[in-house]
Parts: C-alpha cells; sequence; structure tokens
C-alpha cells in the first residue's frame, strides 16, 4: 500500500507469500491486528497503527524497516514474532509481549508493557532509543515491567533510562556518566 491514508479491516492477515508495503509517508490504520502467516512479507517504512495483537508468523527473522509501528489499544494487546521493527509507540492501554520484540527506538506514552519471560530490545544506540513522551513524565504512567536490553556506546552517550517497574509504579534506572566512567569488560 502506497496511499497517503488507509483504513484496514477489523483484521488484516497477509499469506501466501504476499508482500505488504507501507511506504516513506503513508499511514495504515487496522482498527484491530495484522498476522503475517509464514512466507508473507511487510516492508514497512511509514505508520501503521494497530489496536489489535500483532502476530508474525515467519520462520526467518528480517527487520520489517524503519517505520513506526504505533500500538494503541483500548484493550491489552499482545505482539509476537521474530522480526524487529523500526520504532515502536506504546500508546494504549497495555502491552504484553509473546516473544523477545527488537525495535531500534520505543516511544512509552500510555500502558504498560508487561515481558513475562521475554524482554524488550532497544537496538539503536542513542541516549532517546527508549524514551518517555511528554504526555509520560518521569515514566510515570507507561514503563516496561519486566526484561529490557539497550544496545549502549558509553564512550560516545552519557546516560541511558531504563523504565523499569511492577506493581503498578514505575522505576526509573539510569546509567549516568558513562562517558567519563565508560562500562568495561560487558
Amino acid at each position: 500500500m502506497v496511499p497517503a491514508f488507509a483504513r484496514g479491516q477489523e483484521v488484516m492477515r497477509v499469506q501466501n507469500g504476499a508482500i505488504v508495503t507501507v511506504g516513506s509517508g503513508a499511514v495504515l490504520s487496522l482498527k484491530g491486528g495484522i498476522t503475517l502467516d509464514n512466507g508473507s512479507r511487510l516492508n514497512h517504512g511509514g505508520t501503521i497503527a494497530v489496536t489489535g495483537n500483532w502476530v508474525d508468523n515467519s520462520s526467518a527473522a528480517y527487520g520489517y524497516g524503519n517505520g513506526v509501528t504505533v500500538f494503541q489499544g483500548a484493550a491489552t494487546q499482545t505482539v509476537s514474532g521474530v522480526d524487529s521493527f523500526g520504532a515502536v509507540t506504546v500508546n494504549g492501554t497495555a502491552l504484553v509481549l509473546g516473544s523477545n520484540v527488537m525495535a531500534s527506538s520505543w516511544l512509552l506514552t500510555s500502558g504498560v508493557v508487561t515481558t513475562n519471560s521475554f524482554r524488550v530490545v532497544a537496538t539503536s544506540t542513542a541516549a532517546g532509543a527508549i524514551g518517555a513522551d511528554v504526555a509520560n513524565p518521569g515514566y510515570t504512567v507507561s514503563w516496561i515491567d519486566g526484561n529490557v536490553r539497550r544496545y549502549l556506546a558509553p564512550s560516545v552517550v552519557d546516560s541511558y533510562d531504563f523504565p523499569i517497574g511492577g506493581g503498578g509504579q514505575s522505576n526509573l534506572v539510569r546509567l549516568a556518566n558513562l562517558k567519563a566512567n565508560p562500562l568495561t569488560g560487558m
């Protein structure tokens, strides 16, 4: 799809080797979820907003592209699959991981991300690769309840946020002063 704006069905299923392309500047708004069957592919350079679950049944991992995926469900959403996202925005009630979920960046606006035995992975080494939206000052309304992994460049970036929490509250951990005292041996 390459139109400027498209509204999808209640649930979008990509199957039988189909390839869906969301071009740069395009917006795909799904009032439901998306399922990618094994052999199908998503080329994502725009914005995809989903209110339902994201299920990717691919057996071989690939990157969707550098687009923004917005999870904005009024009910708890789940995400699972072996592929990696460009940018993820959490702006809904809650997001539950059904697998490790990799993205270049994570923007936390609203809703707790629950990892269970899986982990959120931020692959960019930028300080803001996990960040709070202005509607989420100090990670007070959106954080990660569980496992977080970040790629680091401690001699270049001075601090990193780890917005973790549990029991209904955020407990921000910040690695700071890394340029003066870079981590070694990790």
